[in-house]
């Protein structure tokens, strides 16, 4: 029998609707809450479907995803009220929703709604056998799902949906059975089967119950082999405590139905909800949408988490987004990205005693959409020792409001920096390029068109672990259109920045280099020669055509001159420029954003990347011009000394202040030093020697189980530097073929010897042969050396080396220190490994 509406039971609606309030807090739908402005309800009947009077079926018709689909609610505690208002006659308690989407008699999707002891709960069924529906039968007015045994999705909530004032309640569970449509094509698939087995867990968190929800929580279930690399645990936090608002999506029910622009929301600005696809009659997502977030972080781990232990995110530890600017426009100005490992990790770096990657990017000018201006990336070896609590869950990660200050109050082992100087790219994540392990799609393009590989993520790894004394350079040879970048390998400081009144930028403090690629045919490679500030600019613009041009300029600043040389000119100009108009660490609240920025906006020049002329003209002092002449090999020297080799080709002229005596001297190459005052000599060709220095590491006596350490000094008695030089260390002993045991690339200067040290253990006992040799950039040799050593017998021990690099000041002895404790040391290491073993019996 079918029933429009009861005239007996108006009275009794028409106090329902007068406690609207107290109908939310029991669970029943507000229509202003759970109906999305693009489903439109068409109209409304009910059936009687055991003849008692009553009815069991309210039938909606409405569009949600065509012109008309249809929605069929069972009754499912014969508590279902005669209406025609969908929100009257229904609940969300223990009604049935069947949802054919398109009303061609087929189910899409079907949920069970339910209570139990301490709340409500839904059972969500969609199509596991493909055949694009989701199977049921009624059964004395109820509807009974056939399609499976067990739903796809269970969402519990405590005590209701809703709250008193008919906003949704965030303290809700999902528990999944099995692949949602987007895990499928995701490296979980294969784990994540259908049945009674959860497999995934979604935690929503309101502890305090107003309206704004703490933090949300995942976490993956399902056993998966430990050799997999899988994302296992996800929590976001609401630091800013934004309040979602519902979903303008919403299909009925609050947490049905995702709006299109929901993803490129904050994860906290829409409600929590399922995302379903009507044509395949399938969820593809559940959960939160936005990414990223104004104020607020969330982890992403390998790691399973248990709750009420510990638990140390590996991978992006944190993920912390910043409002410095204090406009709350939903944009955040700083981004941190904590990559952690600790040195037992499964999926780690395997770096003692754990290691820390950093992506510490910021907006200075505020763009919104997401652009960075700033970008440090820092790597250092720190345990994580602070732990914060998200409910039963402790959670070990440095807590969200002190993270900035963690970052810039401690000092970091290796560190790059990158500067937006062109239009740039929106990313949610900080700018990319140049970090200093990781790789990512868009850090460099070589020279040679090749795109970065990993080969350049493992070098740097080998050298972060210790592995190689060889920085990883080529990782940081290239830059992407528009930006510019410095590093330093061996850093040791706060991650400060210098504003230089040269070139009027932000610059790394102690980098060693850097790159700015202008647009794809200039760029302005920089270098730090003496040691603290960047003190060398390069200019080089490569001009295509049937007769390719290349155009250089470089300017270089000594403590008491500036030197320019470029198109057949050569500038000096005595003047001494400051290194640094002000040093600063990176902004970490709105304060320091706000002075860092007006700093900036005072300080900024207006000449262009290369007009090094006019970057060396802001300084006032006598100059001197020499034409038809080129600088080149230009260096520091002790005090504020420099030495420079210049070109004078014939017909060269003079024009400004003496500064340099060319009176009487013809056209060639020369040697000028600066020590006060100027002196030159004539260029000659580097003169190479080496000497080789072989004496047991321990005691007096060379055996086969006593490293050999092996002291060389290549000189270069020449007045021309030899740059790019390799030094190449073999042994020889009796029968065998000659064996390679170090080669490391050098740059021998005039007057000022390099050194290495390295230590060899034989293999066996004999007389044997080292000998060490120079080869140019051409591989041809250059000089060498050879050393006859007698090795006695011994216990046998592979052949090992260590090689470092070092200048004229002295040896270099931490390799010799490191080999004397290395047994030592690594007894100690095992034996702590053994017994934190999870293996051990």
């Amino acid at each position: 029998m079918k029933i429009a509406t009861l005239r007996s039971l108006g009275f009794i609606i028409a106090v329902i609707a007068a406690l609207s309030p107290l109908v939310s807090w029991l669970g029943l739908p507000s229509a202003a809450m759970a109906q999305g402005p693009g489903m439109r309800v068409l109209g409304v009947s009910q059936q009687d479907l055991t003849g008692d009077g009553r009815p069991d079926l309210t039938v909606i018709d409405c569009s949600f995803y065509t012109d008309h689909d249809r929605v069929l609610v069972y009754d499912g505690a014969s508590d279902m009220q005669a209406s025609d208002d969908w929100s009257v006659a229904t609940d969300f308690l223990n009604d049935t929703w069947v949802f054919d989407a398109g009303a061609d008699g087929r189910a899409k999707l079907i949920i069970q709604f339910s209570t139990t002891t301490d709340g409500v709960q839904a059972d969500i069924y969609d199509d596991e056998d493909g055949d694009g529906q989701v199977s049921y039968v009624v059964r004395a007015g109820r509807a009974m799902v056939t399609e499976s045994s067990h739903p796809i999705l269970r969402i519990t909530a405590a005590p209701n949906w809703t709250r008193p004032d008919g906003s949704l309640n965030y303290n809700f569970r999902m528990v999944q059975y099995g692949p949602l449509l987007t895990q499928e094509s995701s490296s979980l698939s294969p784990f994540l089967k259908r049945g009674s087995k959860p497999v995934f867990e979604r935690l929503f968190v309101d502890a305090d119950n107003d309206g704004v929800p703490e933090y949300y929580l995942y976490r993956l279930l399902a056993e998966t082999p430990k050799s997999q690399g899988l994302e296992r645990a996800s929590i976001l936090s609401n630091e800013g405590r934004a309040r979602p608002r519902p979903s303008p999506a919403a299909i009925f029910w609050p947490l049905l139905g995702r709006d299109s622009d929901d993803s490129h929301q904050n994860y906290f600005a829409t409600a929590p909800t399922i995302d379903y696809d009507w044509g395949l009659a399938r969820i593809r997502d559940a959960g939160s949408a936005g990414y990223p977030v104004e104020s607020g972080f969330h982890i992403n781990s390998l790691r399973y988490m248990q709750p009420h232990v510990r638990y140390v995110p590996d991978f992006e530890n944190t993920m912390a987004y910043y409002d410095l600017a204090g406009d709350h426009d939903t944009y955040p100005e700083l981004h941190i990205r904590h990559r952690y490992y600790e040195a037992d990790d499964l999926y780690g770096e395997k770096v003692w005693p754990a290691v820390n990657e950093v992506r510490y990017s910021w907006s200075q000018t505020g763009q919104p959409g997401l652009y960075w201006d700033y970008k440090l990336g820092l790597v250092g070896r720190r345990l994580i020792t602070s732990t914060v609590a998200f409910g039963d869950f402790p959670v070990a990660i440095v807590p969200y409001a002190e993270l900035p200050r963690w970052v810039t109050g401690n000092t970091w082992d290796f560190a790059t920096f990158v500067a937006r100087e062109g239009k740039g790219y929106s990313s949610s994540e900080g700018i990319y390029e140049w970090a200093p392990i990781e790789n990512k799609d868009q850090d460099i393009v070589r020279a040679d068109g090749m795109a970065s590989t990993g080969a350049d993520s493992l070098s740097a790894l080998a050298y972060v672990q210790g592995l190689t004394p060889d920085a990883p350079r080529d990782k940081f040879a290239f830059m992407r259109d528009g930006f510019r970048g410095e590093y330093s390998f061996k850093y040791g400081i706060q991650p400060y920045l210098y504003f230089s009144p040269i070139d009027r930028k932000l610059h790394l403090l102690n980098a060693e280099r850097g790159v700015w690629n202008i647009d794809g045919n200039a760029e302005v490679r920089y270098a730090s020669l003496s040691g603290r500030y960047i003190d060398q600019w390069t200019y080089t613009q490569r001009i295509a055509g049937p007769q390719a041009i290349t155009i250089t300029r470089q300017l270089n600043a000594a403590g008491t001159h500036l030197l320019y040389s470029g198109g057949d000119e050569v500038v000096i100009r005595e003047a001494g420029a400051v290194p640094s108009l002000f040093e600063t660490l990176p902004p970490t609240n709105h304060t320091e954003w706000q002075v860092l920025g007006a700093k900036l906006g005072v300080s900024g020049g207006t000449f262009g990347p290369g007009d090094f002329k006019e970057m060396m003209r802001q300084f006032a002092g006598p100059e001197m011009t020499v034409s038809h002449a080129r600088l080149r090999d230009y260096r520091p020297a002790a005090g504020n000394g420099f030495r420079f080799a210049l070109e004078l080709q014939p017909g060269f002229g003079v024009s400004g202040a003496s500064l340099l005596d060319l009176t009487g001297v013809g056209p060639g190459t020369y040697v000028f030093t600066y020590d006060g005052s100027f002196s030159l000599q004539p260029l000659t060709t580097p003169k190479l020697s080496l000497k080789l220095v072989a004496r047991p590491a321990r005691g007096t006596d060379l055996l086969v189980d006593s490293p050999l350490l092996v002291q060389i000094e290549a000189a270069n008695s020449g007045s021309a530097d030899a740059r790019g030089l390799k030094l190449i260390v073999t042994t020889h002993q009796g029968q065998a073929t000659e064996t390679e045991i170090s080669r490391q690339t050098v740059d021998v200067l005039a007057g000022a010897p390099a050194r290495a040290t390295l230590s060899w253990s034989p293999a066996a006992a004999g007389s044997a042969e080292l000998r060490a040799r120079l080869e140019g950039p051409d591989g041809a040799v250059v000089a060498q050396v050879l050393q006859q050593v007698n090795v006695a017998a011994g216990r046998s021990d592979a052949e090992r080396t260590l090689l470092t690099v070092s200048t004229a000041e002295g040896w270099h002895l931490p390799a010799l220190l490191l080999l004397l404790v290395l047994p030592f040391v690594t007894g100690l290491i095992v034996r702590a490994a053994l017994n934190s073993s999870p293996w051990k019996a």
